[in-house]
């Protein structure tokens, strides 16, 4: 198909609740839909409304610019601030975790070896960068000093530099309980990819459910592969970065987010895409061994149940109708 020149021209917020009901969108109080697109922004918005538009005839995955009948403005804003109420339930989730997954990398891998500065012994990584997937332990090495040069005006950084002379490529070389306290995310999730097999386990070990009561019959969930949780650092990575930039949540699906193997491990067949039914099992099965795993889960589904205004979430989203039975969900 060829491409077109854009033309669509800046519109004043009058003309904007013009367009949306010459469309045959409903708005019941034009003062309230312009004060709403002031706050949200129109493009913003068009993400909710989106499901109320009528389907192209010529092309079912299309949208035509004119809505259903019946539909209205108020309903759109309603699910924006219900998807702003779940955004921020699923970051504080990743929140938790993420500060228990720093803290066992912070903790862990400097005992392999009694070493404070275990990050630049080389020993304990991969490093095979013509291989696939590739692993570059040089260039993570290279990722956590941006890191290091972004925090570079932290109190606790400035004193170092001051008191020791340890350096590495221009940066101060730092304990590995101290470096983990300024890098990002993604770049912990890649220090863990990074990590050879063994050492990789002392971490997975961490998110493994002990049951000293009855050692015998072990929960099917309670213990986690290293190559799974590898594949859930990356999916929660995404979904990390959609809910910083504030981004739509609700029915967003990350495309080949899980691996095969990650997805039979916690009974998610058909969810190679993600969307919110992995997402919501994945964190709760990663936040058990915080302690704050039955207080988030209670959140998410008296917030589905109580605010979700189209009735049934599973007509839109991943969730299947009886999605709080999964017995990650339900029971562990």
């Amino acid at each position: 198909m060829a491409r077109k020149n854009y033309s669509k021209q800046h519109l004043s917020l009058e003309n904007q609740v013009a367009k949306l009901k010459g469309n045959g969108l409903v708005i019941h109080n034009e003062h309230y839909a312009q004060k709403c697109l002031v706050q949200y922004n129109y493009y913003r918005l068009s993400a909710y409304w989106h499901i109320f538009r009528n389907p192209d005839p010529l092309d079912p995955r299309k949208k035509l610019s004119t809505f259903k009948q019946n539909s209205t403005f108020e309903s759109s804003i309603l699910l924006y601030e219900f998807d702003k109420a779940l955004r921020q339930l699923i970051f504080k989730a990743i929140s938790e975790f993420e500060t228990f997954f720093r803290t066992q990398l912070a903790y862990i891998i400097p005992t392999i070896k009694n070493d404070a500065f275990a990050l630049y012994d080389q020993s304990l990584f991969l490093h095979r960068p013509h291989q696939k997937p590739p692993y570059d332990y040089f260039k993570l090495l290279n990722t956590i000093n941006t890191d290091i040069d972004r925090a570079k005006h932290e109190d606790f950084i400035q004193h170092y530099k001051r008191t020791y002379n340890n350096s590495y490529l221009g940066q101060p070389k730092l304990p590995f309980w101290m470096v983990t306290e300024v890098l990002s995310f993604g770049t912990l999730k890649n220090i863990y990819s990074h990590l050879k097999v063994p050492n990789k386990n002392k971490i997975v070990d961490c998110f493994n459910i002990k049951d000293s009561a009855n050692t015998s019959t072990l929960n099917k969930y309670y213990s986690i592969n290293f190559k799974d949780l590898d594949s859930y650092l990356f999916l929660i990575n995404k979904y990390r970065n959609i809910c910083a930039h504030h981004g739509r949540l609700w029915n967003r699906k990350v495309k080949n987010g899980l691996k095969v193997d990650s997805i039979t491990a916690l009974d998610l067949t058909g969810h190679q895409d993600a969307g919110l039914y992995a997402l919501f099992i994945i964190l709760a099965r990663l936040l058990e061994p915080t302690g704050y795993a039955k207080e988030w889960k209670d959140s998410v589904y008296n917030l589905i149940k109580n605010s979700f205004p189209l009735h049934d979430i599973s007509l839109y989203t991943t969730l299947p109708s009886d999605w709080e039975k999964h017995p990650i969900w339900h029971k562990l």
